[in-house]
């Protein structure tokens, strides 16, 4: 006597056998299966298993997508803040490092001057 029954598993039907002994216990044992057979039962879990995982990772990929474009969006305008003040503590630097350079030019033509005006008074005496 057989009889369809589901694996607990996958759902998928099962042909089994029933054999009764003597002392009324039952011994179940699944139908050998011929390669083709095989092979389609695999396909065919194979199929579900993996069309369950994508459908229970779809929600979530959505959502990790959304959250990428979100932060994306997040971080340009910070990136931009981020590259206004580097400018402009740049522009400080070249400004700062322009004034010193003119204080030595300033100190060196000073210096030039006050050499230039002992010759002339040295010159004149």
């Amino acid at each position: 006597m057989s009889s369809l029954k589901s694996c607990p598993h996958c759902g998928h039907s099962l042909s089994l056998e029933q054999v009764q002994h003597s002392d009324s216990s039952e011994i179940t044992d699944i139908e050998v299966l011929e390669p083709d057979q095989e092979q389609q039962l695999v396909k065919t879990i194979s199929k579900k298993v993996v069309g369950e995982v994508m459908n229970t990772i779809h929600p979530l990929l959505e959502k990790l997508r959304e959250l990428a474009a979100g932060q994306q969006q997040v971080q340009t305008p910070i990136n931009k803040m981020n590259n206004q003040y580097n400018t402009e503590e740049q522009l400080k630097k070249i400004q700062e490092t322009a004034r010193e350079r003119a204080k030595a030019q300033e100190q060196k033509i000073a210096i030039r001057l006050r050499k230039l005006q002992s010759r002339v008074s040295k010159h004149l005496r």
